[in-house]
């Protein structure tokens, strides 16, 4: 008899364990996040979520990082970058080639560029004084592709390809807009938005919402919404005197990124447990903290599903809190 109820002991043990471990592992979401360095804005990393096994993506460095762009299911890795003594130019890396040189494609063409978004077909849309720029995909290759006006606009940055391709969002003016590339239709979706992100399937829109109080500007939400005129707003997390900014989607659209900010003097430990990197489920729920081991807030990164080889010196293949110790 003892024998038996030890034997089922022992079995639901290893159910509650099982559960616990499954639990363990949905709350860390798999894949990989590519940032700017937060001590160095000119350097590329990538990382697992939780900020392990963090090295340098690319042996180049440039002055500053703005943006960073990954092509979802692609090799090319663009962004917005300045040289000192040069003006910010949209590069091209190639995932596959670390060690290859990266393309300039605009070289100098234009004096400030704001933000820039690769499609999954290779596209590339880009903001700059009088509206949308579009460089196609089969000029990435030519040594000084073309530059063909998509929309004539007073000024259009945070640029988001939709996944099809077809659409993307851009703001101005603190305001988010849509626009189809193929009917050229466009229509304001949010007034009070910034650094908009879709979902992989299209359908969402992740956004630093402006929150307003009593007329003034009281903080910066993090809301999801639909890519339609004047859609319904869902606010995901809210909290005053903190910033919720850059989102960014899980490849499976369960959760998203983002980076959390206060002007506050950090004063104690859950005012200082409120600031770096976050994700939040897409339907809602309670943050919870990623790449713990980096020191600093990433504030240009993306996600990627894919672990790529690196050929980073043996130093770099560690965590950055190792790294440091070094």
């Amino acid at each position: 008899m003892n024998s038996f109820f030890q034997s089922r002991y022992g079995v639901c043990c290893l159910c509650f364990l099982l559960i616990l471990f499954s639990n363990a592992a949905d709350a860390v979401p798999s894949g990989e996040i590519v940032f700017v360095h937060p001590l160095d804005w000119g350097e590329i990393w990538i990382s697992n979520v939780d900020g392990t096994n963090a090295r340098q993506l690319f042996h180049q460095t440039f002055e500053e990082v703005h943006k960073l762009s990954v092509q979802k299911g692609g090799k090319y890795i663009l962004v917005v970058a300045e040289e000192p003594w040069a003006e910010w130019d949209i590069y091209l890396f190639d995932l596959h080639k670390p060690r290859a040189p990266r393309k300039n494609l605009t070289k100098g063409r234009f004096d400030w560029i704001d933000g820039a978004d690769i499609s999954k077909n290779g596209d590339v849309a880009f903001g700059y004084e009088g509206g949308l720029y579009l460089i196609k995909s089969q000029e990435l290759i030519k040594r000084e592709p073309a530059v063909e006006k998509l929309l004539d606009w007073e000024w259009a940055d945070a640029i988001e390809w939709a996944p099809n391709g077809q659409q993307i969002v851009f703001t101005h003016g603190n305001n988010l807009y849509f626009f189809d590339i193929v009917t050229k239709e466009v229509f304001q979706i949010k007034e009070g938005a910034d650094n908009p992100a879709f979902s992989p399937n299209g359908k969402q829109i992740a956004f630093s919402a402006s929150v307003v109080r009593k007329g003034q500007l009281w903080t910066t939400g993090l809301a999801v919404t639909t890519p339609r005129p004047n859609a319904d707003v869902n606010m995901l997390r809210v909290r005053k005197d903190y910033l919720y900014l850059n989102p960014v989607w899980s490849p499976d659209g369960r959760y998203i990124a983002y980076a959390s900010y206060t002007n506050l003097d950090v004063e104690n430990i859950e005012q200082f447990q409120a600031v770096g990197n976050f994700i939040i489920p897409a339907t809602g729920g309670e943050p919870e903290p990623i790449l713990l081991g980096i020191k600093g807030t990433e504030w240009v990164f993306e996600w990627m599903d894919e672990a790529y080889p690196v050929e980073p010196n043996a130093s770099l293949v560690t965590t950055w809190a190792n790294l440091k110790t070094q």
